[in-house]
């Protein structure tokens, strides 16, 4: 939302290099973030111990787990 709100009205007002760099960084940490959120749906604040998933999912050791 920051990106939208922020940096798309400043590179179309001024358009230069320097803005080009910022507005594909901004992005690219904007799609880190959705990755990390993504990653975390199912479990709690504060969470201790397993993950919950509806269906398939790796487990806390990184195998595969099919859904059951």
């Amino acid at each position: 939302m920051f990106t939208l709100l922020v940096r798309v009205p400043i590179l179309l007002a001024a358009p230069s290099a320097s803005q080009w760099s910022e507005f594909v960084i901004y992005c690219a940490l904007t799609a880190g973030g959705w990755v990390v959120t993504d990653s975390c749906r199912g479990i709690s604040w504060l969470a201790v111990g397993r993950r919950r998933c509806g269906g398939a999912c790796l487990t806390a050791s990184g195998h595969f787990r099919p859904a059951s």
